[in-house]
């Protein structure tokens, strides 16, 4: 009776990885069915995409080709060496003969055939022996049975791709960690605004279905009054409603900085500037102005490119802090994950869409080898300028902010839990850009996505996401040498404290590192808290979106050095992380017995 149950148990693990490996296809089936049939407009799909296959064509860039010989030789020699390795290894372990003349005679045959046809050349890995023994083949036939079937499914249903809904090709794309260079965030397309001047577009959601991109690229062009192309198409906003004071301390003497010398190309940049700004509106020339500050040229990560900058240091000095209160960074990602569709807004040029106080124009000012010139808008760098302009967005989204909106400072996003209210959330907000006359800056505007970065993390609705940025940013360093570098490093994994689990106790011995006795003493200890925090950034963790109202858990744990928590939710039995905190523990509290550790 145990040899029939045994028997019966490994039938039936061999009958479901069948299963197994038909569900994918059973779901893309299934799902491509439905939509075909009830067409859903809720569902985002694939979307129409090329047909039959590509066309012949005789390369005819010999110059281009002779170029390429040093890398195709290389690329030649790699590929025999796979080739042969491949054959020797797959013919020792199956017990039959593989002649690797064949498989390369076979492989240089398809690569020859494929170039007339813009295909993509096949290696070692992908030779016939190689893809029958992973695949299971029996026979060699399989290989010329699968081409036929292939080739069928290239000529006939491709038509049906289009209504292959996105969500399950998301469901079924493999795993790829942030080393590899996944791209989290979603592509967008281009949609003409104005067909009198096709320059002027804006960008969509590659992922809406094709219903979605005509009504979105629609409700574009019948607002694109909202959008600023140059400053001359920018009003700014009416004084009235705000603008920015300094409410310089009188007690204070003002300062006159020097003007500082520059190479003659750097003046011309910074001429140049000065140019635009002139005929943009935004300063005006001045005599006799008591506050003067200097120009500085600051490089951009493009090389060659350089940030004209106001240094306002002794004019910030003399200022009070304005105290207006930002959101909380945390609860607005909070609200922005989960959702169906985000339309990411930037306001072009925003700070200079808010007037200056006519009492504090002159204050702005700055010398430059040609002149003294001061702000008639207000500029970048200004102490309260941020405060300024989330007080004027707070005015302005009032009553959508924390519903339909989510504003930090400049940076905007509308949002929509269901698809079908895009659209109206869009308006919503146009309507009152239009009626405070703030306008968007296309190019840095992007509507009608699942995913995007905002704050600095990654929104998406499944849920937020560290950006692969950090995280490379900590994969590709090499081990710190020199206090500079354990700092960088400390400051990018500080970015990334949300989702560390136990966050200081990984990161203890690179602060220890930088404590007074200790500098650029990067031990044993560092290296293998380095290497650990490494691995765990290669698979860093999905934070879920808590739901007003349901049960949340919290997970305390106390080291000799910290005390670190997790916030869970639970969700069909499985439970999802919110958030992770750490607090470093004061020399004196490293002391107390563990259970007091927790309550402090």
């Amino acid at each position: 009776m145990e040899l029939i149950i045994v028997y019966i148990q490994g039938k039936t693990r061999k009958y479901l990885r069948y299963v197994r490996a038909a569900g994918p296809l059973t779901a893309v089936l299934s799902g491509t069915t439905f939509v075909k049939i009830f067409n859903p407009s809720s569902i985002s799909l694939v979307g129409d995409i090329p047909q039959g296959l590509p066309s012949f064509s005789i390369p005819r860039a010999f110059g281009y080709a002779t170029s390429l010989i040093p890398t195709a030789l290389l690329i030649t020699g790699v590929a025999i060496l796979e080739s042969v390795g491949i054959a020797k290894a797959l013919a020792a372990k199956n017990g039959y003969e593989l002649d690797s003349n064949q498989e390369l005679f076979g492989l240089g045959v398809a690569n020859i055939f494929g170039s007339f046809f813009s295909a993509y050349p096949t290696t070692g890995s992908f030779s016939r022996s190689a893809v029958n023994h992973e695949s299971g083949a029996k026979s060699g036939l399989s290989g010329l049975v699968m081409g036929v079937l292939m080739g069928c499914a290239l000529l006939f249903m491709t038509p049906l791709f289009e209504y292959i809904p996105q969500d399950q090709v998301e469901g079924i794309r493999p795993e790829v960690s942030p080393e590899e260079g996944w791209k989290p965030e979603e592509d967008a397309e281009l949609v003409p605004l104005d067909p009198d001047k096709p320059e002027r577009k804006a960008r969509i959601g590659s992922r809406l279905s094709h219903e979605e991109k005509i009504e979105l690229a629609a409700f574009l062009r019948n607002n694109k009054d909202v959008f600023a192309w140059s400053p001359s198409d920018m009003p700014g906003i009416n004084p009235q409603i705000i603008c920015h004071r300094l409410h310089v301390n009188p007690a204070i003497k003002p300062v006159a900085q020097k003007r500082r010398n520059f190479a003659p190309e750097r003046v011309a940049i910074i001429e140049a500037e000065i140019d635009k700004l002139l005929a943009a509106g935004f300063i005006q020339e001045i005599s006799y102005a008591e506050w003067l500050a200097k120009v500085v040229l600051v490089a951009k990560k493009d090389k060659g490119l350089w940030r004209v900058c106001v240094d306002y240091t002794n004019l910030n000095k003399a200022c009070p802090k304005d105290n207006f209160p930002l959101p909380r960074i945390d609860q607005l990602v909070d609200s922005t994950s989960g959702n169906q569709l985000l339309s990411f807004m930037d306001a072009y040029s925003g700070y200079n869409q808010i007037m200056m106080h006519k009492d504090d124009k002159a204050k702005t000012s700055f010398i430059i080898e040609r002149g003294t010139y001061c702000y008639k808008v207000m500029p970048f760098g200004l102490k309260n300028a941020g405060a300024t302009y989330q007080r004027l967005v707070n005015k302005i989204f009032k009553e959508q902010i924390g519903k339909t909106m989510e504003v930090y400072v400049d940076d905007m996003l509308v949002k929509a839990p269901a698809r079908a209210d895009h659209i109206k959330n869009l308006a919503e907000a146009f309507s009152l850009l239009r009626k405070y006359n703030m306008k968007l800056n296309p190019s840095k505007c992007t509507f009608g996505v699942s995913s995007g970065r905002f704050l600095g993390y990654l929104v998406t609705q499944r849920g937020i996401e560290a950006h692969p940025n950090q995280i490379k940013a900590i994969l590709n360093m090499k081990s710190p040498a020199t206090t500079k570098e354990i700092q960088s490093l400390t400051g990018r994994a500080a970015a990334l404290n949300r989702f560390l689990s136990r966050s200081t106790d990984k990161c203890r011995p690179f602060f220890k590192a930088l404590k007074k006795g200790h500098r650029d003493k990067w031990d044993d200890e560092c290296e293998v808290a380095f290497q650990n925090l490494k691995t765990y950034l290669t698979s860093p963790p999905l934070l879920s979106k808590p739901i007003p109202g349901e049960d949340l858990y919290i997970y305390l744990a106390v080291s000799d050095s910290a005390v670190s928590s997790a916030l869970i939710r639970e969700e069909l039995g499985a439970q999802h992380p919110v958030f992770y905190t750490s607090k470093a523990l004061l020399d004196a509290e490293t002391r107390y017995p563990k259970m007091e550790k927790l309550i402090f």
